[in-house]
Formats: structure tokens, C-alpha cells, sequence
């Protein structure tokens, strides 16, 4: 958990790793799939760079919920966590040259912590339900 918050961190401070980057590098791989003046590559590039915010944080969510596995609202906690960091990410990134800073990404990321962490309570639920009627047999 701590090793994937400081490469957050690492990533998030690199001034090379801003939009305008990622739109040129996204766009020149999406220019050889679709036509230049597609303007559906925008809208692609675009959905592309905010699902890399859902799993990246919805990823920390999860390692949040493992390390407080057995504590008393330990889903809960994550998210508020995983929320906070996306928040003081999204701060730390005002001060570097090159980025900005969103209110609308921390509010992607804060979802996808929400969409990990819903996944990872049905999954588990699931496991248990299969485990339950085998451990009686």
C-alpha cells in the first residue's frame, strides 16, 4: 500500500506526465487506429486517461482494504482513505510545473475507489457463499 502511494506520488510529480503529454502520446496511438480528424479520438483519449484515475486509485483502495482487513469498517475506512490521498495528490500536483489540479479527478478517483471496493465486498461474498455448503458437507 505504501509502495503504490509513493509511486502515485513519484508519477503525479513528474511534469512529463502532465495532459498535454499523455493527449499527444494517446492520440498519435489512437491517430494510426482511426482517422486524424476523427474527432471521436478526443473522446477516446480522453475516457482512456480517466479510467487509468479509476484503477490507480480503486487499485489503492483495495490494498487500503488489505491492510485493515479485520478491523471494524475496514471497507469504509479505505474509501475515506484512498479519497484523501486522491485529494492530497490532486494538491501536491497544483505545485508542479506542467500539472493541474481537479476537483473532478479526485471525485473519479473517490469512484473508482468506490467501484474496486464494491467489487472486491461482492467478490468476497461470493467466495464465502461457495466455501459455506462445502465446509458442511
Amino acid at each position: 500500500m505504501v509502495a503504490w502511494c509513493i509511486q502515485i506520488f513519484y508519477f503525479t510529480a513528474l511534469p512529463v506526465y502532465n495532459d498535454e503529454h499523455t493527449r499527444g502520446f494517446l492520440t498519435n496511438i489512437l491517430g494510426d487506429i482511426f482517422p486524424k480528424d476523427s474527432s471521436g479520438i478526443g473522446i477516446i483519449d480522453y475516457l482512456i486517461r480517466k479510467a487509468a484515475h479509476v484503477t490507480v486509485f480503486g487499485i489503492l483502495a483495495v490494498l487500503f482494504k488489505t491492510a485493515l482487513n479485520k478491523r471494524p469498517r475496514a471497507y469504509q475506512f479505505a474509501w475515506l482513505f484512498t479519497a484523501i490521498y486522491a485529494a492530497t495528490d490532486e494538491w501536491h500536483q497544483a505545485y508542479v510545473p506542467g500539472r493541474t489540479s481537479s476537483v473532478f479527478d479526485v471525485m473519479i478517483d473517490s469512484v473508482g475507489a468506490f467501484i474496486f471496493l464494491l467489487c472486491l465486498f461482492f467478490w468476497k461474498k461470493r467466495k464465502k457463499a461457495k466455501i459455506g455448503p462445502e465446509a458442511l458437507a
